[in-house]
């Protein structure tokens, strides 16, 4: 007996004689408490080396998207600032007129 996922996710047995037995395999997107789905894979398989560069590699990504957040948020403030001072020379231009 030769066991096949399916493009649909079931899990068809094909026994020798051609005939096929569909078992539909669907994995529980909700934990058996009701809870949503982990949103993070489990690393069970890896060994304690390999879990520690995993878990170095998703710092590292971590750190980076938060100093190219702080980049981002930072050149955003000084167009803000750029553009206030514009607008408050302005401001001062009007009233001494």
């Amino acid at each position: 007996m030769i066991e096949v996922l399916s493009a649909i996710g079931d899990v068809m047995s094909v026994e020798a004689g051609g005939y096929i037995e569909i078992a539909a395999y669907s994995p529980d997107p909700f934990e058996s408490d009701g809870s949503k789905p982990r949103k993070r894979a489990k690393l069970d398989n890896l060994s304690a080396k390999e879990k520690a560069q995993h878990r170095k590699m998703m710092n590292r990504i971590s750190a980076q998207s938060a100093r190219d957040r702080q980049k981002a948020m930072m050149q955003q403030q000084d167009l803000t600032i750029k553009n206030l001072a514009n607008v408050n020379e302005n401001l001062k231009k009007r009233t001494q007129r």
